[in-house]
């Protein structure tokens, strides 16, 4: 350990060493007499190793005086002896970091603002999208949701059957129709869809017939419908979704 001594720059006197209280780079603090305090900014202070062998332990530090007297600031005089107390260095840090896993909500989804198309034939939409959850589309056309079918995406897969309701597409009967319960594939036909009881979870999977991927818009104004439905695969990502405008007048000036 080291001593040291404080140079005031501005009076260029030394500070007392015994009405020391607090020296740090961000400056030093005196006793008056035990009846006020100066605080001098490091900026002000020049400081010198006087002995390299001695003084304060390490994690001890001066108490702060516990008496005053009645006498005037500028005639105090520092008669306070410090005494030593124990102190305690504590360092904190991160020991461990556990990672929890988390379950996806079966069904989630958005409606997009309304998109402006001024003046169209048809609409499709493009998708890119990363992940084998179903996700399903739907245009929204004043009172009316019509499913539709992303140009990238020939199939359904797993589509979620509601007892009562037909499937959101019509099916290519001359494809493969697989209905499953529970994630486990069944021998149930297509025809036999509407009697299917209420024992279980239903999906299917098959192909739409042509032109499912296209929608004739009735308004200038539609929204988008997405709505994600998870089983036992791992949520999708939505990169991006684009609406691919066909047809529209065009004024021709000759």
């Amino acid at each position: 350990m080291s001593d040291y001594e404080y140079i005031n720059k501005v009076t260029n006197k030394k500070i007392d060493s015994s009405s020391l209280l607090l020296a740090s780079r961000d400056g030093v603090i005196e006793s008056l007499g035990g009846t006020a305090l100066r605080y001098t900014p490091g900026n002000l202070i020049d400081t010198r190793i006087i002995n390299a062998n001695s003084g304060y332990p390490e994690a001890v530090m001066p108490r702060m005086p516990g008496q005053a007297d009645i006498s005037a600031y500028d005639s105090a005089k520092t008669e306070y002896k410090h005494e030593l107390v124990p102190c305690r260095k504590y360092i904190f840090g991160i020991n461990s970091i556990m990672i929890n896993r988390s379950t996806p909500n079966k069904t989630n989804g958005f409606i997009s603002k309304e998109i402006d198309l001024n003046l169209c034939s048809y609409i499709e939409l493009s998708v890119s999208v990363t992940g084998n959850a179903n996700v399903e589309y739907s245009i929204l056309d004043g009172v009316t949701e019509t499913p539709i079918l992303p140009v990238e995406q020939k199939s359904i897969s797993e589509e979620k059957i509601f007892p009562g309701l037909a499937t959101r597409f019509k099916p290519d009967i001359s494809k493969s129709i697989v209905i499953y319960k529970d994630g486990k594939k069944t021998n149930i036909a297509y025809e036999q869809l509407n009697s299917l009881a209420a024992d279980g979870s239903y999906s299917i999977s098959y192909t739409p017939e042509k032109l499912s991927h296209i929608y004739y818009p009735q308004n200038k104004k539609i929204k988008i419908k997405v709505v994600q439905r998870c089983s036992k695969n791992a949520p999708a990502t939505i990169k991006s979704l684009v609406i691919l405008k066909h047809g529209g007048d065009t004024a021709w000036n000759m």
